[in-house]
C-alpha cells in the first residue's frame, strides 16, 4: 500500500492503519447540491468517517465549513478519514493514495484553544489530502516537492477562502516560499512508524 504523509507532517507513510477499537463511524454523503465531477474516484460522494464522537464532529464542521469547489473536491477524492489519536501518533497525518483515505492525526493541536480557528486548519487539511489523492488517480506527482507544492498551493487558497488567521496563512505560504530549501522539506523526514494493532 502506498501512502504519503500530508502536508504538515512526515512523508511516505508505509503499511496499513492501526486497527481501533471503541471508534464509531459516521457517513457522510456529498450534498445534493454539490454536481459529481465525471473523473471523480469517490463516485459515491461518500465519507465514512470512524472516530471519537468529537473527531466526527469536527470532520463535519470542517466539511461544512468549506466553499462548495473545495467541498466538491473533498467529496470526489476522500472516502474516508480515520481518527489517529489513539495509536500513539496523534500529530502525523497521512493520505493513503491508493484507498482515498486521510489518516487524521491532532491537524488542529496548535488552534484546539479556538474552536473556528482549528476547523479552518482543518478543512484546508482535508482539501490538501484530497489533491493529493487526486494527484495520484490522474498520474500526476502526489508526494515529495512536486505532489505537497501543488496541495499546499491548493491548501493556501482555502485558508484565503476561509479568512483563516493570518498566522495559518502565512505558516503555508512560508513553506511554499522555501519548498527547495532543505529545512522546510517535511517529507524528506521520515514519518513515525505505524505502531502494530493492539
Amino acid at each position: 500500500m502506498i501512502a504519503l504523509g500530508a502536508c504538515q507532517y512526515g512523508d511516505n507513510l508505509s503499511g496499513d492503519p492501526t486497527a481501533t477499537s471503541g471508534y464509531t463511524t459516521t457517513t457522510l454523503s456529498r450534498p445534493s447540491s454539490l454536481a459529481a465531477e465525471p473523473e471523480c474516484s469517490n463516485r459515491s460522494g461518500e465519507i465514512t468517517v470512524l472516530g471519537w464522537d468529537e473527531f466526527r464532529q469536527r470532520t463535519t464542521d470542517a466539511l461544512a465549513a468549506l466553499p462548495d469547489q473545495y467541498r466538491t473536491t473533498v467529496h470526489c477524492w476522500l472516502k474516508s478519514v480515520l481518527e489517529r489519536d489513539v495509536d500513539g501518533n496523534a500529530g502525523q497525518n497521512g493520505a493513503y493514495a491508493e484507498s482515498g483515505m486521510f489518516y487524521a492525526g491532532n491537524t488542529a493541536d496548535q488552534y484546539r484553544s479556538n474552536r473556528e480557528s482549528g476547523t479552518k486548519w482543518y478543512a484546508a487539511t482535508l482539501v490538501n489530502a484530497a489533491v493529493h489523492i487526486r494527484g495520484y488517480e490522474n498520474g500526476r506527482p502526489y508526494y515529495g516537492r512536486d505532489g505537497d507544492l501543488t496541495s499546499l498551493t491548493v491548501e493556501l487558497e482555502v485558508l484565503k477562502a476561509l479568512d483563516a488567521p493570518q498566522s495559518m496563512i502565512q505558516e503555508i505560504k512560508k513553506i511554499i516560499d522555501n519548498i527547495d530549501n532543505p529545512a522546510y522539506q517535511y517529507w524528506n523526514t521520515p514519518a513515525p512508524k505505524t505502531p502494530p494493532p493492539r
